[in-house]
Order: C-alpha cells, then structure tokens, then sequence
C-alpha cells in the first residue's frame, strides 16, 4: 500500500518492485500525478456586532491555488448593512438593526475549484447601556438592596465599580449588578459602575450612578450598662444611631 499525505502538488516518478515467494521478481515504471486540492474554509465562527459600530471578520481557507473568490448564497448580508469582499474574505460593514443572519459562505480557487458551501451565523446585538442613573435613597444603619439596570447587548450582565465610592460609605456592588450593605455615614455617593454583556467579543461600558444616603431612624444603640459598685467612681458611655448628630 501507499499511504501519507502529499504536502506539494507534483508528479512522483517512481519503479516498484514485487517478489514471490520462489524468489521471482517483477518492475514497473509508475506515476503519482499530485493535483491542487479543493478549497476548504477553515473559518468555523464569527464575531457578533454591534448596531451602529463598525464590523469586521475575515474568512479564510486552504488548499486549491490562490487567490481565492469569495460568495456568500444567501445574500443575507445586506439585510443587516454588511457587505463581503469578494477578493479578500473580508465581512465589513456598519450594522444597521440587530438580527441575527445564517450566511452561506464558498470560495472558489484561481483554477475554478470550489470548496463545499459552509453556513456561519453573524448576531448583530443593540447598544449597551445602563439605564440606571440614580439609585434609591438610603439609610444609615439600614439595610440596603437595591439593583442596577441595563438593556441592549448579549445578557447576562457583569457589573463592577471602578473605584471604591460605594465602599467608603459601606456598600457593595456585587456582579449581579445588586448594591447592598449598611450605610455607615451620610452623604450622596457618586461612583462609576462598569458592566460587561456575553457577546463575542464583550461589550464593555461605564456609567456613573449616584445614591443619597439620609441619616437613619435615631434610636440608643446601648442594650447594656456595666455594673457599678457603691462608693466608687463610675463611667460609661451612652452610643446613639441616627438622626443627625451631634446628639444631646
């Protein structure tokens, strides 16, 4: 048997030779005639869009003789503003309304061979954003839960803040897009928050976002006093939370 994998196109010439088991033996002249191969796509995905942001993937393939001559079947493209260079393999364009399309895609190689058709899908996603600005007041003292909101892009969501705003005053951002925790002091936070979609590649944007903190119900925080003894000097101290010191 011949086997292997021929890596360039050429003409083997080549004599085999074959002997029995009487010792006999017997030639011939043979050829290995090794042709371009047919063109193959190799790309298997492509990237999502963006409505509105420039796009731009390339196809490519192997086997047969370059250049290649790109198609696509379908002609689903242009439904979503892209276009294919037929030349490069290049997909380009300025998505104009999110859908998402299955292309038909071959190449066809300087010799006329063609490759099998292969279907590849595009999704082309709305703009994030986050549609929270300001967040509920809060209290301190008291519990808080409360979650930010985004639209557009790929869910699910992953939020974070850039910095540590929320922190200083006792909250936490959590990935989920949930700040929460107890308000240690008064004031109105602003802090930025970036969230990051599931699409391939990510979208990536920041907002700032802002939360009053309000003084919280007052109320003496102290359950207990230590014990004292006759005829000797006694202090504790008496602790308040709430309200609006300086308490009194």
């Amino acid at each position: 048997a011949i086997t292997g994998t021929p890596s360039a196109v050429a003409d083997i010439f080549f004599t085999v030779q074959v002997m029995d088991s009487t010792g006999k033996t017997a030639e011939a002249n043979l050829c290995i005639h090794i042709g371009p191969s047919v063109p193959h796509i190799t790309t298997d995905s492509l990237p999502d869009g963006v409505v509105g942001k420039s796009y731009s993937a390339q196809l490519a393939a192997t086997g047969g003789t370059p250049p290649y001559y790109w198609s696509e079947g379908r002609d689903v493209l242009s439904q979503v503003g892209l276009s294919l260079n037929s030349s490069t393999g290049l997909i380009s364009g300025t998505p104009t309304s999110a859908a998402q399309i299955s292309a038909l895609f071959a190449v066809r190689d300087d010799a006329g061979r063609a490759s099998e058709p292969k279907e590849l899908t595009i999704t082309i996603y709305t703009k994030l954003e986050v549609t929270t600005t300001a967040l509920p007041d809060a209290q301190t003292g008291v519990a808080y839960n409360q979650t930010l909101e985004a639209q557009g892009g790929k869910p699910s969501y992953s939020w974070s803040e850039i910095g540590t705003a929320l922190q200083d005053y006792g909250l936490l951002l959590k990935q989920d897009g949930t700040v929460s925790g107890t308000p240690t002091q008064t004031g109105t936070v602003n802090f930025t928050v970036q969230v990051t979609d599931a699409a391939n590649p990510a979208q990536v944007v920041t907002a700032a976002v802002t939360v009053t903190i309000n003084p919280g119900p007052l109320a003496i925080a102290t359950d207990t006093l230590p014990q004292a003894e006759a005829n000797l000097s006694y202090s504790a101290q008496l602790e308040a939370v709430g309200g609006t010191p300086p308490y009194s």
